[in-house]
């Protein structure tokens, strides 16, 4: 009892430093951001206070990696360093703050202050749960924070090739996680709390289009808030793809001034290109600063020199990733194996297309990666649907609110023409097929949802906020309201029922239904199924009785008319989180919540032989070994000259 108590104060006393931390970050990067948009001439976009603030924050943190990264090429980012550059964002906050003054208002600053310790207390509870992070995220980190950018570091582990530079900006950002040797993750808990308190500050508004989605956003950074505490690129790219599609449906849905233009313009080229550095699965977005520059140096030529400083930034952080991708690998989006060039730190091309093939086809059936056959055949499909079913519900159950809405919209248009003429606009047209090409570069790469959350969820988000905003009141017969109301009672059966499941498979049967389930879509023969299938089968039907029996009193929408766009945006927003919510219950509470114990997961770092290895313990996952523990570490040769690192690989004789 001695020790858990002690463990707790620790655990607490950890999430107050993480909460002053968020805060004096937040601050910083908005000084940084707004002083960053006025050396650039971008900060006469138009928009409304709030947002602004948030894009300010955005920029800062891209300004501070676009420095970092390039520093990085000659001197490492140790975090005396980190706090410096920090500090001086602080300073700068203050000395702009009666320039700052009218966006970020005292309003503002309190929902963020509140929703912040909202999201600590999620900290509390969710803790130290991506793999990935520990596993190389804050081994990229860690070497970015102690080391010049090394030469061939992916023959030392594959995943250390996967350039993102996020990394680099998290190498100061997130600096006290080097101090304390502790799980304590800074950027995304105050990125995450900053938007949601733009979302609400701002909940009133929805007069345009862009209002809409901007609050439907809320929805998915939610949904991913369980992975704040991590280093996952994944929610830096959800952050700011939603937000380049915001900006591209207020570029289009008014006439702009030519300086607002080419502010909107200009930032969103600077987010799209930011989000391909940070990772590859987000390269159809390019397509937006490409479209700009082509239209402005070919069709807008009184917009050359204004844009012309923002290109070449924007260039210049692309071919800063492709750099240190090359340093870092040999290739210059590694793992894809085009374009290699013949150094001896390059990583041999047979190991890049093994990693690649891996990537591509894991979110498939993560143990049969490498059956080409198999995965050419797509009999992986069936048990890829079920596998995310039960993993992304939150998306799920976004999918069948928006076809609701879009079977309301149609319902209450006169014909299907002019239901798709609703459709027929530049601000819903232009960012609908960037996301659509988005998802099809996803779908035929690698389908992990988490890869595409930004474009999976913009593509629905766009979808309702141009239903609700060109028909705000959806309005039905009788006949129709008895329909709509077995509808949603089945979507309340189907959550009600996938959250009692999960409930029991948490805690009760450690998921052997799930492994079950997904066994039995790699092999047809059922005779081979344990006598547990059919039981999981039978409990299925008892809870779905149960669940349909309980929703039929519940759901009463006898007295239903008409649904406004206030009440809709409520109705898909409290449905969509409570249904997630009774689905994140277990993970909170389950026994497997390491956080509720409050391990130390220390950062150590060993010496072998010549060169540093960084890994991160899971004593709850029992790895308390070197992550970094692979067969190709006895086949290097490791050479460091003024400061840098060569990992050479050496081929078995």
């Amino acid at each position: 009892m001695h020790n858990k108590a002690v463990n707790f104060k620790e655990g607490f006393m950890e999430v107050i430093l993480s909460f002053f931390a968020q805060v004096f970050l937040v601050l910083s990067l908005i000084g940084f951001g707004f002083q960053f948009s006025q050396i650039l001439k971008i900060d006469k976009s138009e928009i409304a206070g709030e947002k602004q603030v948030l894009i300010w924050a955005l920029l800062g943190f891209l300004y501070i990696t676009f420095f970092v990264t390039a520093l990085n090429f000659f001197l490492p980012v140790p975090p005396i360093f980190s706090g410096t550059v920090l500090t001086i964002g602080l300073i700068l906050f203050f000395v702009k703050f009666k320039e700052l003054e009218k966006h970020f208002n005292i309003k503002l600053f309190k929902a963020f202050l509140l929703i912040l310790v909202l999201m600590n207390i999620l900290y509390l509870s969710y803790g130290f749960k991506a793999f990935d992070t520990g596993a190389y995220h804050i081994q990229s980190v860690k070497w970015v924070s102690e080391s010049i950018t090394p030469l061939g570091l992916a023959n030392l582990m594959g995943n250390l090739g996967y350039t993102s530079l996020s990394f680099s900006g998290l190498a100061v950002t997130d600096f006290i996680l080097f101090i304390t040797d502790k799980p304590l993750f800074i950027l995304y808990p105050a990125l995450f709390s900053l938007f949601f308190a733009c979302i609400y500050v701002s909940r009133k508004r929805l007069a345009a289009k862009s209002d809409i989605f901007f609050i439907l956003s809320v929805l998915p950074l939610f949904m991913q808030s369980r992975s704040f505490g991590s280093f996952a690129p994944d929610n830096s790219v959800l952050i700011y793809t939603l937000v380049t599609i915001y900006l591209c449906i207020v570029l289009y849905e008014k006439e702009h001034s030519q300086a607002s233009e080419v502010s909107l313009k200009s930032l969103i080229t600077l987010l799209a290109s930011f989000s391909f550095t940070i990772k590859l699965s987000s390269a159809p977005i390019c397509l937006i600063p490409i479209y700009f520059l082509g239209e402005i140096f070919f069709k807008r030529a009184k917009l050359r020199k204004a844009f012309l400083i923002t290109g070449c930034l924007c260039i210049l952080l692309v071919i800063m990733f492709f750099i240190k991708s090359y340093m870092l690998s040999g290739y210059p989006a590694y793992p894809h194996p085009a374009f290699a060039i013949d150094k001896d730190w390059t990583v041999p091309r047979a190991q890049a297309v093994s990693e690649k093939t891996y990537i591509s086809n894991y979110p498939k059936h993560d143990i049969r990666a490498f059956d080409e056959e198999y995965i050419k055949s797509w009999k992986w499909f069936p048990r890829y649907l079920l596998k995310y079913s039960v993993y992304d519900r939150g998306l799920l159950i976004f999918f069948c609110l928006t076809l609701f809405i879009v079977f309301a919209g149609f319902y209450n248009s006169a014909s299907l023409k002019s239901f798709l003429l609703i459709f027929k606009n530049k601000s819903f047209i232009f960012p609908f097929i960037i996301t659509s090409i988005g998802i099809l570069f996803w779908l035929f790469t690698a389908p992990g949802p988490r890869f595409a959350y930004g474009n999976l969820f913009g593509f629905l988000m766009l979808i309702v906020s141009q239903l609700l905003y060109v028909k705000p009141d959806l309005s039905f017969d009788a006949g129709l309201r008895n329909i709509i109301s077995k509808g949603l009672a089945f979507i309340a059966v189907i959550s009600l029922t996938l959250a009692l499941t999960t409930v029991y498979d948490n805690y009760f049967s450690s998921q052997k239904f799930l492994k079950l389930l997904l066994t039995y879509y790699d092999n047809l023969d059922i005779q081979k199924l344990q006598l547990l299938f059919p039981l999981f089968i039978g409990f299925l039907l008892i809870i779905f009785i149960f669940a349909a029996f309980f929703c039929r009193h519940l759901l009463k929408l006898k007295n239903i008319i008409t649904l406004k766009k206030n009440n809709v945006l409520r109705a898909v927003f409290y449905t969509t989180l409570t249904c997630y919510f009774l689905f994140e219950i277990p993970v909170i509470f389950s026994p497997q919540n390491i956080r509720f114990n409050f391990p130390e997961i220390k950062l150590n770092v060993l010496v072998d032989g010549e060169y540093p290895v960084y890994f991160v313990e899971y004593p709850h996952l029992g790895f308390n070994k070197t992550i970094f523990s692979t067969n190709r570490r006895t086949n290097l040769k490791v050479e460091f000259n003024n400061g840098r690192y060569k990992f050479i690989y050496l081929p078995d004789n």
